[in-house]
């Protein structure tokens, strides 16, 4: 899997990106590897204390939606629909629009 690859290379920024995306949590759950997900935000918390704020509100969210999300009847949009919910000062929330913003400049 890319993210302990790249925790263990001290790869920051793809970390973040890669753990805050709305599709690698969609498809750790759709997979059944949200227990890896959790682990891999709690190394990449031990790691990386500065952006804890965002890895915290990661597994925040995580925590808050985890029935819904394991639910067999979860949509991959469920993870992306739940996000634009999140209070505007929310990290999560910030990248979910700067990833949709740039998807939309390479289209």
């Amino acid at each position: 899997c890319l993210v302990p690859h790249l925790i263990c290379s001290l790869d920051e920024s793809r970390t973040v990106k890669e753990l805050v995306s709305t599709e690698y949590i969609a498809a750790s759950f759709a997979s059944g590897a949200w227990h890896d997900l959790f682990e891999q935000l709690g190394e990449a918390l031990a790691t990386f204390p500065s952006s804890a704020r965002t890895l915290s509100q990661v597994r925040g969210f995580i925590g808050r939606h985890m029935d819904i999300l394991r639910s067999n009847s979860a949509e991959p949009s469920l993870v992306a629909q739940l996000v634009v919910q999140e209070p505007a000062n929310s990290e999560l929330l910030y990248h979910f629009r700067n990833h949709e913003s740039a998807k939309q400049l390479h289209e």
